[in-house]
């Protein structure tokens, strides 16, 4: 299968805070440097750890779809609530409209949402921007400890993974 790929830049993480135990306003976004039909859904993976224990877990504290900021309304996001998917508290999905074929303009996206910051670092903190060709894609690495790795063919949804430098621990 011939897919058309997306022309990307910019991958980007930026946030509030870096303090442990605190809750950070965690802006992510990417740029468009084309328009482009293949993009059904933009995910972000926060670290991962291989133990998984509370105290070094990024988690997302989203309640509702009021909690997820989109920065830019060109963005052909699903409808109402339905424009996120939260269900892995260490991944976000923001989810294109699927009622036709979404066209997502050139230009600049970004979103900002609520994330508990660890106590403990993770070793390896790479945030992951995922750019993927179904709603339903799955993140090409474990980010949840209760959920099985899911790699290939269950990945082939994911069009692009960006790897973004995170954070240190009270770095602004």
């Amino acid at each position: 299968e011939i897919r058309e790929l997306p022309v990307t830049s910019r991958p980007a993480l930026s946030w509030s805070t870096a303090d442990p135990g605190a809750t950070a306003s965690i802006t992510f976004g990417i740029q468009f440097e084309e328009a482009t039909t293949a993009v059904r859904a933009i995910m972000l993976t926060f670290p991962r750890t291989t133990d998984s224990p509370d105290s070094t877990a990024f988690v997302h504290e989203i309640r509702s779809a009021v909690d997820v900021q989109n920065h830019n309304r060109a963005f052909p996001a699903a409808e109402s609530a339905k424009w996120i998917d939260t269900s892995q508290s260490r991944a976000l999905r923001i989810l294109c409209d699927d009622s036709g074929t979404p066209v997502i303009p050139p230009g600049y996206y970004s979103w900002t949402l609520p994330v508990r910051i660890p106590r403990e670092f993770p070793k390896n903190n790479v945030w992951y921007v995922v750019l993927c060709s179904a709603t339903s894609c799955r993140p090409p690495l474990c980010v949840d400890p209760d959920e099985a790795c899911h790699r290939p063919p269950d990945s082939s949804d994911v069009i692009a993974s960006y790897s973004v430098a995170g954070f240190n621990v009270s770095e602004m």
